[in-house]
């Protein structure tokens, strides 16, 4: 594709509470967030370099973390509802509700990416494990 720039959704599950697992152990956002900003974010930055690309990150500016750290486990989590502040932005700003009730949805699934990684490694007639090793070393 011939943009430059991918805006990405990162860091607003791990400040706000959107993985199934929070909803028994909230404690696990710190750990997350951390492993998130020391191993995810420098590798996607590597993979979007061998592309030329570049990734904006809006839930990981310093404005964004001050709000999600100040805000108590039930400001994000209540009675199962996972990224509760977020949606009550979304529902402050007037998306349709069937958007601020979505479900959530993992992004190499709801984002095509997956399949596409598939159908090149199909292509190449290669195993998609190997695919996605080769991606992974290229971007070390």
């Amino acid at each position: 594709s011939k943009e430059s720039i991918i805006i990405s959704g990162q860091g607003a599950d791990e400040l706000f509470g959107g993985y199934k697992k929070y909803l028994e152990n909230p404690s696990l956002m710190r750990d997350d967030f951390k492993r998130l900003l020391e191993a995810t974010v420098p590798f996607e930055d590597k993979l979007a370099k061998i592309f030329n690309k570049r990734i904006i990150r809006p839930y990981l500016m310093d404005t964004v973390i001050s709000i999600a750290k100040e805000l108590s486990i039930e400001e994000k989590i209540y009675e199962g509802i996972r990224k509760l502040a977020l949606r009550r932005v979304a529902y402050l700003l007037g998306l349709p509700w069937e958007i601020i009730t979505r479900e959530k949805k993992a992004a190499q699934y709801g984002s095509g990416v997956m399949k596409s990684i598939r159908k090149i490694a199909r292509s190449l007639g290669v195993d998609l494990r190997d695919v996605l090793k080769v991606l992974s070393n290229e971007s070390t």
